[in-house]
């Protein structure tokens, strides 16, 4: 059943039958054995029916392989396949109803394997759908259910446009390869599910940012490529009742759902003592890295806190204080940029660690760009070095719309696969 495995020839003196029934034990053994290696793999329905297909291109060689995957809620089975059957009659083969007499329907409800030798035998079983066989062009078919632990879950299809015969042995290994692609599509079907969860916790910890005119504000956080697609990392923007504007940006230790849990306990711990009158942004850091030493999580993290506000000799200022998190950079009307160094000791180390607030003035046409690592993590490259690129890139491209801004340094400034989440937090001054 896979191309590197053919089957045994004699070689030699003679064989006996011990020979070969020898043999052929070896082969299917080692045919499961592929298949089980596979399948482990598999991440998604589609990568399960590839694995199959593959598997059985070898001896077997079916015309078709498929997996209809009931839909309990919608009462039908849908086929996923590597290769779409043609139009016309196969249409009604590829979207099936649950309590329709077709075969793959009956293998399901009746939950045993259907094995159709050729046209002769399908049509003695259904003789309204012999029809639909010859239209596709197939002469044989088997339908195998996939029986998983809360019910079926679909059918293992395969087809040949010719008469296939298959032997106990052929018939024995279709049967296993059933019982692992019930296996695949359970995992399969449990990552999913992880991965709307996450997806769907880490919208709800991703805020909307607010009305915070004459300001413009965007914001946009990219998940790593891994399964979770969640992690620690987080931006947030606040409207303050004495009228400044609180701007964070910050990152979890770790990559999954308890890193994004924790997030949302220090976001929103944060957002709480920045409603305090006149907190500084080192008194805020202060306050929640003594909290979170309290409440005995102690979650490791970075971040950098700063308000925007308006001072009677300077203008327009931005005070912030960082706890270990890459700095930002901040560009002038000009074009330069700067990059606000001082990192300070990260959240979770040493609760009474001293912090600084510090004093940056914001002229008219100034932009702020926060980030978390995953933007400046270049592979073959140090964090130094990936800092002092993006440097570069917001000062040649920092003009553009904030909206833009933010894309164009996912794209252009970091187009490569990233293994690390990245969020982002622009700010400007008209």
């Amino acid at each position: 059943m896979h191309p590197s495995l053919p089957r045994a020839t004699a070689v030699g003196a003679p064989r006996t039958e011990a020979h070969r029934v020898a043999d052929e034990a070896l082969r299917i053994s080692r045919v499961l054995l592929s298949a089980s290696e596979a399948l482990q793999g598999a991440m998604t329905v589609d990568d399960v029916v590839r694995a199959v297909a593959d598997l059985v291109s070898g001896d077997l060689a079916p015309a078709h392989v498929g997996i209809m995957l009931l839909d309990r809620v919608a009462g039908r089975l849908d086929l996923v396949t590597t290769a779409p059957l043609p139009p016309g009659p196969a249409e009604r083969w590829a979207r099936v109803p649950a309590d329709s007499d077709q075969s793959a329907a009956r293998a399901v409800r009746e939950r045993r394997p259907l094995f159709f030798a050729s046209r002769d035998e399908f049509r003695a079983a259904f003789p309204d759908q012999i029809g639909d066989l010859d239209s596709i062009g197939w002469h044989a078919l088997v339908c195998a259910p996939l029986m998983g632990g809360d019910g079926p879950l679909g059918t293992l299809r395969f087809a040949w446009t010719h008469p296939q015969r298959l032997d106990e042995d052929e018939r024995a290994v279709i049967l296993t390869l059933a019982g692992y692609v019930t296996q695949a599509l359970e995992r399969a079907n449990r990552l999913h599910d992880r991965i709307t969860v996450a997806e769907t916790l880490q919208r709800a910890m991703l805020p909307v940012l607010p009305e915070a005119a004459p300001f413009q504000l965007a914001a946009h956080y990219q998940p790593a490529h891994r399964v979770d697609q969640v992690g620690g990392d987080w931006y947030d923007a606040v409207c303050l009742p004495d009228g400044r504007l609180a701007l964070v940006i910050g990152d979890v230790t770790g990559h999954d759902i308890g890193a994004a849990a924790n997030m949302g306990q220090l976001r929103n711990m944060l957002r709480a003592y920045l409603l305090d009158t006149d907190i500084s942004p080192a008194d805020a850091l202060r306050r929640l890295d003594a909290a979170n030493d309290a409440l005995g999580d102690r979650t490791m993290a970075t971040a950098f806190v700063a308000t925007v506000e308006t001072d009677a000799e300077q203008g327009r200022v931005l005070r912030w204080s960082p706890a270990g998190h890459p700095p930002p950079i901040l560009r002038g009307p000009d074009g330069s940029t700067r990059v606000l160094h001082p990192t300070g000791l990260m959240l979770g180390v040493r609760p009474n660690a001293r912090r600084v607030t510090h004093t940056e003035p914001l002229p008219a046409g100034s932009t702020l760009l926060l980030y978390t690592d995953g933007l400046v993590e270049i592979p073959g490259t140090g964090l130094d070095e990936g800092i002092e690129h993006l440097s570069e890139f917001v000062a040649a491209q920092g003009h553009l719309p904030l909206d833009r801004l933010l894309e164009a340094l996912l794209t252009d400034h970091r187009g490569y696969a990233h293994h690390d989440d990245v969020a982002m937090l622009a700010f400007r001054v008209p």
